[in-house]
């Protein structure tokens, strides 16, 4: 299962208005312009450290995926080490697993 990065329609939308908002008027005041700018801007922040930890997750899955196959293909060599040395029918090839 691949993790997907994400976007926010909300916070397309509040940047599409804050825009607009901007359009009115440069010096209209609300009251609180600067409080919604900051907050978009916390916004896109928290995002985009979401997106960069679902892309650290997705590569350290990779990793340990590939490091599994590669100690299974080990694995599987040493024990047909056991089994050239030993025989499979030895006590030998039993202890190490089958």
């Amino acid at each position: 299962m691949v993790l997907k990065t994400r976007g926010s329609a909300t916070l397309d939308k509040a940047q599409r208005r804050l825009a607009n908002l901007k359009s009115i008027d440069k010096k209209l005041n609300l009251g609180n312009i600067k409080t919604y700018t900051q907050l978009i801007e916390t916004t896109c922040d928290a995002l985009d450290a979401h997106d960069t930890l679902v892309s650290h997750i997705d590569a350290s899955r990779r990793r340990l995926t590939e490091l599994e196959k590669y100690l299974s293909a080990v694995s599987e060599r040493m024990l047909m080490g056991v089994a050239a040395k030993y025989g499979r029918t030895s006590i030998q090839y039993g202890k190490a697993g089958y």
